[in-house]
């Protein structure tokens, strides 16, 4: 009888011989723990499906995988997140080139509706390889025309708001951005209904909006320091310790985009190697925003630039006091921002102004998954998780610049190693030098 259960009971459970091979196995390499700040060495992690199956410290035993990759001497992180981008302009260029510098998932924070809705369809037919994409479709605003940057839905009144919050939500938007422009009626009906639609509102303080009124209607991001009025209510320490208070009491996240601060500011240094993998239309624009900075008295932009030194130590005091912040960098839009280079720049601004390496690499990895209700999938390297990942040549715990030390990407299960990654740069670059192809999604 015992013999015949145990036949039974063997012939219940598949043998390893049944047992499909991984799809990818990352063998040897130390995996970063950014949770913690700990690392594990020699582990063996093993993707089946575009998630990660299994983690084990390494054994002599070959793995049964379709491919493996001896990372002996390199560090896993999770793939990174770059929390404010604009990608409408040139989608074919900007998605090679977040995915080259490890940037698994992006949250766009403007678009047109036809244009998100055709990049989507596109994504879900396999005609175009992107990052994971969160998007808000079009800002909600009432933009002078004298200002450059386009009106993507214009609102005026609080029955405007309500009517665009709805039919975003029709068409599948993940949030609700809102501008500097949004009128102050517009702006508490967009918030209202939004909570009724089960949509967050993020994005710029409106004008006629205090921050403080913002924080208590439940914005749920704010970008940029609220165009730096963040750093000056901070300049009264009381009233900096009260606004920390609400945006703790009431979970606010900031994404400071101190790259785009820094260009604002006139501080941005100039790289050619990056323009070359900018297209001439978001030159163009880079031009007509530096005119408008190059406007501004010298008492503004002696103003801009003291802003700017007290941004990244506030960024910092976020830190202390348990704010949520998150990594962006408002790219394109600003001379010198480029798309997924100046997210490790950003990084680096992070440590610059006060924060460790692990908790700038925090603000790209862990913190873009709690903020998006997806740590069950993302932000971290454990089993059942999502397999977007970046191996690293060196520690960023130690460095956070060796976040640029890429030495391949895997995205949704996908490999790039550094040839893969070299050629989406030279694709890139060749896509900028024919600026009427690079509007249009595709591969």
């Amino acid at each position: 009888m015992r013999l015949l259960t145990l036949v039974l009971v063997l012939a219940a459970v598949p043998s390893m011989a049944q047992t499909p091979p991984a799809d990818l196995v990352v063998r040897h390499v130390t995996i970063v723990d950014v949770t913690h700040g700990k690392t594990r060495t020699n582990q063996r992690v093993s993707l089946q499906n575009g998630r990660i199956v299994a983690i084990a410290p390494e054994s002599p035993k070959a793995p049964r995988a379709a491919n493996v990759v001896d990372a002996n001497g390199k560090f896993l992180i999770p793939g990174l997140w770059d929390m404010h981008v604009h990608i409408e302009p040139a989608p074919k260029i900007f998605t090679r080139l977040y995915l080259a510098q490890g940037i698994t998932g992006i949250r766009d924070m403007r678009m047109e509706l036809d244009a998100l809705l055709m990049l989507r369809a596109e994504i879900a037919s396999g005609e175009i390889f992107a990052p994971r994409l969160v998007a808000s479709g079009p800002a909600l605003d009432d933009l002078p025309p004298q200002f450059p940057l386009p009106v993507k839905l214009r609102v005026k009144t609080a029955d405007d708001g309500r009517k665009a919050v709805i039919m975003l939500k029709a068409n599948g938007v993940d949030f609700i951005k809102v501008h500097n422009f949004t009128s102050r009626e517009a702006f508490f009906a967009i918030v209202d209904e939004a909570k009724r639609q089960n949509l967050t509102v993020v994005g710029h303080v409106p004008l006629t909006v205090s921050i403080q009124e913002a924080t208590e209607a439940g914005m749920k991001s704010i970008e940029h320091l609220a165009e730096f009025r963040i750093v000056d209510e901070c300049s009264d320490p009381a009233k900096c310790q009260s606004l920390m208070a609400l945006f703790k009491k009431y979970g606010t996240w900031q994404t400071p985009t101190l790259v785009e601060l820094r260009s604002e500011a006139q501080e941005a240094p100039v790289d050619e190697r990056r323009t070359q993998y900018v297209p001439a239309k978001v030159k163009v624009f880079w031009k007509m925003t530096e005119g408008m900075l190059q406007s501004l008295t010298d008492a503004q932009k002696t103003h801009l630039k003291e802003q700017y030194k007290q941004a990244g130590p506030l960024v910092a005091e976020f830190q202390r006091q348990g704010i949520g912040i998150l990594a962006g960098t408002d790219s394109p839009v600003f001379l010198n921002v480029v798309s997924g280079f100046s997210l490790h720049d950003e990084l680096a601004l992070m440590v610059e102004g006060g924060l460790t390496p692990l908790q700038a690499l925090q603000t790209a990895t862990l913190n873009p998954a709690r903020f998006l209700g997806k740590l069950d999938d993302l932000g971290t390297i454990e089993k059942g998780k999502l397999a977007d990942l970046v191996i690293l040549d060196a520690n960023p715990l130690e460095d956070i610049h060796n976040t640029t030390k890429i030495n391949a990407v895997i995205a949704q299960g996908r490999l790039f190693d550094r040839t893969d990654l070299d050629r989406l740069m030279r694709e890139a670059e060749e896509m900028a030098k024919a600026p009427e192809s690079a509007g249009k999604t595709g591969k």
